[in-house]
Formats: C-alpha cells, structure tokens, sequence
C-alpha cells in the first residue's frame, strides 16, 4: 500500500503548526520596536517603547515599568493608565511645566494603591491612534 498525502493536508498541519507557534505577547513584542511618543511631551518621539520608558526614567525620575510591576497592572489597567496620563498631559500641558506634569501624574500612586480611574472602561479608548505604549505596562 502506498500512503498518499494530498496538499490540503499538508496545508492545515503546516496551519495548526502556525497556530502552536503563536504565543501570547508577540503583539506586545512588536509593539515594543515602534516609535513612540514620549509619556509627558507629547511633540517627543522616541524610536521605541523601551526609549520612551527608559527616557521616562532617566528623564523624569519615573520608572513605569517598576510601577506596573508593582502594582501588578493587568492589560486593561496598562490601557488605562497610558491612556489617562495622555489626556491628563493634553489637559495641563499649557499651564504646567514638564516637572509639573510628572508630579500631577505620580500623584494618584502615592501610597502605592491603585487609583480608581484604573478601572474606568472610558479610558479604554486610544488617546493616540495605534500608541505602541498601551499594551506594554501589563504584568
């Protein structure tokens, strides 16, 4: 007896084989390689999320990554958050100055609790189109 295989089978192995591979957080991974714009100046791009975090820290004494962790940011919360400190810097922006904005935005952390507005479904939406920033702080 000669076993034949057709390509169709060979197809959906090759199909269920891709669907193995994929894991979780690529989405994130990729995301992580595109520009950026910076959390407090919105005009700053950075050419990755990990510049945008890393400036953030150096820049601005404010480690977000250490916060997320911390606070054991889940994706909503990260969504959340980027998205609530976009529109508080859009906001404020004029009337404050950068070191401003940054302690107006650390101030819902103090004491290490989580403030409400992390679960306020409107800050679900995007404040940027496509911001690479949104899925990154999730633990």
């Amino acid at each position: 007896l000669v076993k034949m295989s057709s390509d169709s089978d060979e197809d959906n192995a090759r199909d269920l084989k891709g669907e193995e591979d994929w894991e979780w957080g690529d989405e994130e991974e990729e995301h992580s390689f595109m520009k950026t714009r910076d959390i407090v100046d919105h005009d700053k791009v950075h050419e990755s999320v990990e510049e945008c975090l890393a400036h953030c820290k150096n820049e601005y004494g404010w480690d977000l990554k250490e916060l997320s962790r911390d606070l054991k940011f889940d994706i909503y919360q990260s969504i959340r958050f980027v998205n609530w400190t976009r529109k508080t810097v859009a906001k404020n922006k004029e009337s404050l100055d950068k070191q401003q904005l940054v302690d107006l935005l650390r101030e819902p952390f103090k004491g290490g609790k989580k403030p409400e507005f992390l679960q306020d479904d409107e800050l679900l939406f995007p404040y940027f189109e496509e911001d690479p920033l949104l899925p990154v702080l999730c633990q």
